[in-house]
């Protein structure tokens, strides 16, 4: 037992102290008595021993104020958990700093009133797939702490469950972190400690499973009430300001010291739960995920069930809400800051009723949520139906299953993954009309004002469009989602109006040699896809773009610095010109590597380390290179003729530029011995158009523009560009001109004419190997050489077309390996890619030449198997492949052992298109890993 004194000898500060006792109505007269406080040296954060020695924690923090407010000597003694009861007995130690309700209660002492929350929950390690339920962890050993193993807390867990003890919390975690044990019992808290940090990066929060909620209090000795009692008074007269700087010093910071922590409740796919792996997927992370992004702000997802979530953010575990009900938050005290989503919701009728209308439910039976909002909209709408209430949508379907009423009214996508995941899709007609609205808000602790005015900024900054792009991935059916084309509208406010009319010429500045967005055609006019999206937006104004061209990026942005330009196309909105203002992207722009065909190839730019590449002086990509790979030399050149031609010198290993201008040179003028690639860690950018920062007015109304273009022009202009026309040098008539000039003309001819021929014949060589090689690289993976997804669905398209006329039936095989990122982890991404590259190998060998295997990204592949007869075949292939694949691999550092979860589809049984099969092999797949990996599964 060792002990550090905090003795108040200033008589400033006792003089202070008697102040304030005064002012909070305490005796000042009762004599100073010191305390022996207990504390353990690794209850962090409340309580433990720093690496200089010394106590630290939010008790001892609170205990330390305590003192000085009452003039108090005080020692804090570190002491093991096993010998505080004997120590209190003898008067060692004159109470505990604090520890858990249901410690204090179990070792028989006498506990205070709550200081702070806390809440014990079993966290799992980020491998182990398929555990979301406590009565699930049975095959595991849970990892305790010898204090809690007698608590109440223990006997929460499942019966029989077992336990591995360890004698501190420290040895608890270490444990952990080396992997031998996948599961321990820990509170919920958010530290900044660095092993703690560590440790939640294997055991993330998003996969942990709930235990208890407790607090944290003091405890005396058996029987001391008069202690007892004279402590609480005392601490509640702390000032409450000086216990919120304590929480806000030990428990306010995110997972990593600065990310926001957001609710998400579980089991509401397609818009929020959890995953097998424990992450938060759905559309309303997906889009959370794009607040983030244009806000700055990290976010980590917790999965709750509804009331706990609620609950998360009134204790301060989380710090956003993403989505509940309008008529929800009027009742839990939690402030709403946006409207971020409406829910529809549509009658859903059992097909064998025959009916098809509304009007032909007259003294029909329809079920109904009871506390649904919109019970009135729904008599009036169809006023001669017979409600029926119930408390759950599963509980409506089987009841309408079973006869007992003919529908029921639900959230239309909502229900149609139930009915999905039932495979009752047949059974249901959905009625479009009427339709039912509920909005859904994001809600903080209404103290937060500082966290709503962010979210609402951040959602203002959120195009439509985007969001309209997010939800199209979750919602397949254009009818249900809210984000529709009809949202998408083009209003001008008065004041924006009246700037127009005062700024009827907009200047608009262009490089003259960027193609195939801007330059100058064979014909001398100017072309491009800057020249396409400006006539857009010029013909929603009643204004004049003039366009004005220079010959360098730095030329242009000087321009714009000077106030002679006034808005520059294809900017990356991460440029931090202070005199630049963007609008919302409206423009994926993948940046691509040029390399020599002989020389090295780099599947990462982290592979690009001590290496010089060439990049355009002050293009975007310089700036993402210097900040993420500083490793790498960069060469600056100001065209993309200068960048090809220091990598064809080999002065640099390869030239960083836009995909599109890169492949544009390529086709134009047919330069060979050049490989083009995308390394899969480069960022992909969004390419936004700059403004002037001191027009304001005008960015809001580029943004309105953008916004009001349908997807459709904007896709039709990609398709445009994506296949680019090659020009010729000079034409035949050219070279006769000359050839006159110079005399000689039936020889010149001739000869002229045979060269030519024999020019244009190279020409038309080169072109189509040139054109062979864009094309490959467009449609296959750098890295294995299989079909791409864009290869792959463009032949499932295709398949699914050939099968539907000849009623034929074909597979799609979707393809996850199972323990991939345990090796890519531990030995680093070379030895994964060596990995995939043998796997892609190996699944080759086992398919018939009519079938397709592609990659899809990751560790994801999927076998498109065509006119399969019968199921059994299918089994024959697929059981080939588990066989195949998880034979051990002899990599460059190690030997491999990995295996493969596979999710099967059939057409036509399970979907007739290939967003439909692709969408249910996925699910299958996620299936197996749930149920314990390393097989297959049909949609049974």
């Amino acid at each position: 037992m060792t002990g550090i004194s905090i003795v108040n000898k200033n008589l400033r500060q006792r003089f202070c102290s008697l102040i304030i006792m005064c002012l909070m109505g305490i005796h000042a007269g009762v004599a100073a008595e010191q305390f022996k406080i207990a504390i353990y040296d690794d209850f962090a954060p409340f309580h433990y021993v720093n690496q200089e020695g010394k106590p630290e924690g939010a008790l001892v923090d609170l205990w330390t104020q305590w003192a000085l407010l009452y003039g108090h000597e005080i020692e804090f003694v570190i002491v093991k958990p096993k010998d505080v009861n004997r120590l209190l007995k003898r008067g060692k130690i004159s109470f505990i700093a604090g520890e858990p309700h249901s410690v204090s209660l179990d070792e028989d002492r006498e506990q205070g009133d709550a200081l702070f929350p806390v809440y014990y929950s079993i966290y799992l390690h980020k491998d182990l797939i398929g555990i979301n339920k406590l009565n699930q962890l049975s095959p595991l050993q849970i990892g305790i702490t010898t204090s809690t193993l007698n608590s109440e807390l223990v006997q929460s867990l499942p019966e029989r469950q077992s336990i591995r003890q360890f004698p501190t919390r420290s040895t608890l975690h270490h444990a952990a972190l080396q992997r031998d044990i996948l599961a321990f019992l820990e509170m919920d808290l958010r530290q900044t400690d660095p092993l703690w940090l560590k440790l939640t990066r294997n055991f993330p929060i998003s996969k942990r499973l709930a235990v208890q909620a407790d607090y944290i209090s003091f405890s005396v000795k058996k029987g001391d009430f008069t202690r007892q009692k004279w402590l609480n008074n005392q601490l509640r007269a702390i000032p409450k300001e000086l216990q919120k700087q304590i929480e806000s010093k030990w428990f306010t910071k995110g997972q990593e010291g600065k990310s926001l922590i957001l609710a998400v409740s579980k089991d509401n796919l397609p818009y929020m739960t959890s995953a097998s792996d424990g992450e938060a997927i759905g559309l309303f992370v997906d889009i959370w995920k794009a607040w983030s992004r244009v806000t700055g702000i990290p976010v980590s997802f917790i999965p709750f069930l509804e009331e706990d979530a609620v609950n998360a953010i009134k204790d301060e575990r989380a710090d956003i809400h993403i989505a509940i009900h309008e008529e929800v938050v009027e009742g839990i005290g939690l402030k709403p800051t946006e409207h971020t989503y409406s829910l529809f919701y549509r009658l859903f009728i059992n097909q064998e009723s025959g009916i098809h209308t509304a009007q032909e439910l007259a003294n029909r039976r329809i079920g109904v949520i009871k506390t649904s909002p919109f019970l009135p909209e729904i008599r009036q709408t169809i006023p001669d139906v017979q409600l029926v209430y119930y408390t759950s949508y599963i509980h409506m379907i089987e009841s309408t299953i079973a006869g007992e009423i003919t529908g029921f009214i639900g959230p239309t996508n909502l229900t149609e993954y139930l009915l999905f995941q039932g495979h009752l899709q047949q059974r249901f007609r959905v009625m479009e009309s009427p339709k039912y609205e509920t909005r859904l808000f994001a809600v903080v602790d209404p103290k937060n004002e500082k966290l709503a005015a962010e979210i609402k900024s951040g959602f203002e900054r959120l195009s439509i469009r985007e969001l309209s792009t997010i939800e199209r991935r979750w919602i397949p059916n254009p009818k249900h989602r809210y984000f529709s084309e009809e949202n998408i509208k083009f209003h001008l406010t008065q004041s924006e109006l009246d700037w127009l009319e005062a700024h009827p010429k907009i200047r608009l500045g262009v490089m003259s040699n960027w193609p195939p967005y801007e330059y100058f055609n064979a014909k001398g006019d100017f072309d491009g896809i800057t020249l396409e999206f400006s006539k857009l937006l010029e013909s929603k104004l009643e204004a004049e773009f003039e366009i004005l061209t220079y010959d360098s990026w730095q030329a242009l942005l000087q321009a714009m610095e000077q106030k002679e330009v006034d808005m520059i196309f294809n900017t990356s909105p991460s440029r931090t010109e202070p005199f630049l203002s963007f609008t919302q992207p409206y423009w994926e722009a993948p940046d691509a590597m040029l390399t020599k065909a002989e020389g090295s190839t780099y599947s990462r730019l982290e592979n690009l380390s001590g290496e010089k590449v060439a990049v355009v002086r002050n293009f975007a990509v310089e700036e993402y290179l210097r900040h993420q790979f500083p490793e790498i030399e960069l060469y600056q050149v100001e065209s993309l003729k200068e960048g090809i031609k220091a990598v064809d010198k080999e002065i640099v290993v390869g030239f960083i530029e836009n995909l599109e201008a890169l492949a544009f040179l390529i086709r134009k003028h047919q330069y060979v011995g050049f490989d083009l690639s995308i390394p899969e860690d480069m960022e992909t950018k969004q390419n936004a158009i700059a403004v002037r920062r001191d027009w304001p007015e005008f960015r809001s109304i580029v943004d309105k523009l953008l916004s009001s273009i349908p997807e459709d022009d904007i896709r039709q202009i990609y398709k445009r560009w994506k296949q680019v026309r090659i020009e010729q040098g000079y034409s035949i008539e050219r070279v006769l001109e000359v050839g006159l000039q110079a005399g000689g003309v039936i020889v010149v001819i001739f000869w002229i004419i045979l060269y030519w021929n024999r020019r244009l014949h190279r020409e038309i060589s080169l072109r189509r190997e040139v054109e062979e090689k864009m094309k490959h690289i467009a449609t296959h993976d750098d890295l294995t050489g299989l079909p791409n997804r864009v290869l792959l669905r463009d032949r499932l398209e295709q398949a699914v077309g050939i099968h539907a006329r000849g009623k034929q039936t074909l597979a799609l095989c979707f393809i996850d390996l199972d323990g991939f990122k345990f090796v890519n982890d531990t030995y680093g991404h070379d030895v994964g890619d060596e990995l995939l590259i043998e796997v892609a190998e190996r699944i080759k060998t086992t398919i018939r030449k009519s079938d397709t295997v592609a990659r899809f990204g990751g560790d994801e592949f999927v076998l498109l198997l065509a006119n399969v007869g019968y199921r059994r075949e299918v089994e024959q292939i697929v059981s080939k492949v588990l066989e195949t694949v998880k034979e051990p691999y002899q990599l460059s550092t190690c030997e491999s052992i990995i295996g493969a979860s596979i999710g099967i589809a059939m057409f036509p049984e399970d979907g007739r298109d290939a967003t439909e099969l692709l969408k249910v092999a996925d699910t299958l797949m996620y299936k197996v890993k749930a149920s314990g990996k390393n097989c297959y599964r049909f949609n049974d």
